[in-house]
């Protein structure tokens, strides 16, 4: 998948994504996630350039799995972050 934005996701329940790949078609250093008022987000198999890809604010039951583009991660809550 080729994205000339980031994907933002605002004012959101129960957003899940599986096997997702960023590709930006140049060099961005924006991350490849901002997430912002969202309740129970699940990333699983994500794939994105390395940098930090997931920007969080005011973000609760939070889980990236199996993915290249962070760390294995579980969050109760973030309500300013960088992964």
């Amino acid at each position: 998948m080729r994205w000339g934005d980031l994907c933002l996701a605002r004012l959101l329940k129960n957003l899940e994504m599986s096997h997702v790949e960023i590709v930006p078609e140049q060099a961005d250093a924006r991350p490849a996630f901002w997430l912002e008022d969202v309740h129970r987000a699940d990333f699983f198999a994500i794939t994105a350039p390395a940098q930090s890809n997931f920007t969080l604010r005011h973000v609760s039951d939070l889980r990236i799995l199996w993915s290249r583009a962070a760390k294995d991660v579980t969050l109760a809550a973030a309500l300013a972050e960088t992964l």
